[in-house]
């Protein structure tokens, strides 16, 4: 079993698993519905493969949550607002 061992930073968070550091990103949105969290999922797990990307429009802030290696949140934020929605780092 791997030892997971968080490590926080002012901006994102870092889940360190042997000798791979996973960054895991939770971004505010304004998406509503889950046929626009269906079709941006398309566009982000399209954009940036190899991640775990999801959202929780249950929460208060419509959580878009993005885990791995391979992606960089400003350019999820421009992807987002490209396609005419909110979208910002949530502060801890």
């Amino acid at each position: 079993m791997p030892f997971y061992h968080p490590i926080r930073t002012d901006l994102s968070r870092h889940l360190c698993v042997g000798n791979k550091s996973t960054v895991i990103e939770v971004f505010k949105t304004d998406v509503q519905t889950t046929y626009d969290a269906g079709g941006l999922l398309e566009l982000l797990n399209a954009r940036f493969p190899g991640n775990k990307v999801n959202f929780d429009l249950h929460d208060c802030d419509n959580i878009l949550r993005i885990e791995g290696l391979q992606y960089s949140p400003e350019d999820v934020i421009f992807l987002m607002k490209q396609q005419g929605f909110h979208c910002e780092i949530l502060s801890h």
